[in-house]
């Protein structure tokens, strides 16, 4: 026991949580996450010498996430080193266009239900109006020093890779088959032009930017970190400033390199970005530059309303807003299993 009365963890311990899901949209998920930890001889406890997170999840419908990441600050003596992998594919991620929040946005022309009294048959368009694929390959890679007792400085390198087109209709609907004279249905129209199909046909989305593209990026910044530990504090505040310089390469996909999508991003704590040069990419927009979130009790996971951003034009650069989020999170007492200590949360 430690002077808190807590029970001292030595060598490997380990938390899993399996997934089972479905949705009308996304169909039948299975997944498993889980986080090692090595906390050694249980000299440093409450601090772990290794981190070791693995999260993979899919459904049948094209969407999900796989994703590992480590995180030590004893690998290199005196630096927190934090690596991560991520793939995050996804058939129908949300695209409601640019312009921020003048721009129209009509529910009933998404809005389906089995029951046709409650839908606006006149209005209705199909589910999928306001989404396009978008799969993003994140690799990243940050350290972390101190400046003086709990302000630390970072430092990282990454690159964010965005496979996207329209939404593959045909993989959606399934065995449902679509009828032309039948308005009140449950397939989707594959004739019918989405938000992003139109986007590209008025010329807003390029040819240059269409099929996605490659983004380097380095980025450095300042955080003041006092929680008593990472996973599941107890008390503490967490706050930091990033700055994000990112570039754009692999002319044969997207041709981005050629269009010159190198921009600065700011980043504070609720993850406002603002412009500083050149144009942002559209794709680019929604990636957060950050390797070190991972479960709701980290600095970087909740998401706004609508999963993503809001955009807009500001003086001919597009530009993106996104709102504070807030966290509340309740722990019951733990309870062991497997010779583990499992903290539940809600």
């Amino acid at each position: 026991m430690d002077s808190l009365g807590r029970k001292i963890k030595t060598g490997w311990n380990f938390g899993i949580l399996p997934s089972i899901a479905y949705d009308a949209d996304y169909g039948f998920q299975g997944g498993l996450l889980t986080n090692v930890y090595y906390y050694g001889d249980g000299k440093q406890y409450p601090e772990y010498i290794h981190s070791i997170y693995v999260e993979a999840a899919y459904t049948t419908k094209h969407h999900g996430i796989f994703r590992v990441n480590y995180d030590s600050k004893y690998l290199i003596p005196g630096y927190r080193l934090t690596l991560d992998a991520t793939y995050l594919p996804d058939a129908m991620c949300d695209f409601y266009g640019f312009n921020g929040y003048p721009s129209r946005y009509n529910a009933d022309w998404c809005a389906w239900n089995k029951d046709s009294m409650k839908m606006n048959l006149d209005e209705y368009r199909t589910r999928v109006f306001y989404k396009y694929k978008r799969d993003l390959i994140r690799v990243a890679g940050d350290i972390e020093g101190t400046i003086y007792k709990d302000l630390k400085w970072n430092a990282g390198v990454g690159v964010l890779g965005y496979l996207v087109g329209d939404c593959d209709i045909n993989m959606l609907n399934g065995r449902n088959v679509y009828v032309d004279t039948l308005r009140h249905q449950k397939a989707l129209n594959p004739n019918e032009q989405l938000l992003y199909d139109k986007y590209k046909t008025w010329g807003l989305i390029g040819a240059d930017e269409m099929n996605g593209g490659w983004h380097p990026y380095a980025r450095a910044g300042i955080t003041y970190d006092t929680r008593d530990k990472r996973q599941g504090p107890n008390k503490g505040i967490y706050t930091d400033l990033f700055f994000t310089y990112s570039a754009a390469f692999n002319a044969a996909y997207g041709q981005q390199a050629a269009a010159g999508y190198n921009h600065l991003q700011f980043n504070f704590t609720f993850r406002h970005a603002v412009n500083h040069s050149a144009t942002i990419s559209y794709i680019f927009v929604s990636g957060v530059a950050k390797s070190s979130s991972k479960a709701v009790q980290s600095v970087a996971t909740v998401r706004p309303p609508m999963r993503s951003t809001t955009f807009a034009h500001l003086r001919g650069r597009r530009t993106a807003f996104l709102p504070p989020s807030f966290t509340w999170i309740a722990r019951s007492l733990p309870f062991a299993a497997l010779s583990k200590s499992l903290p539940p949360g809600l």
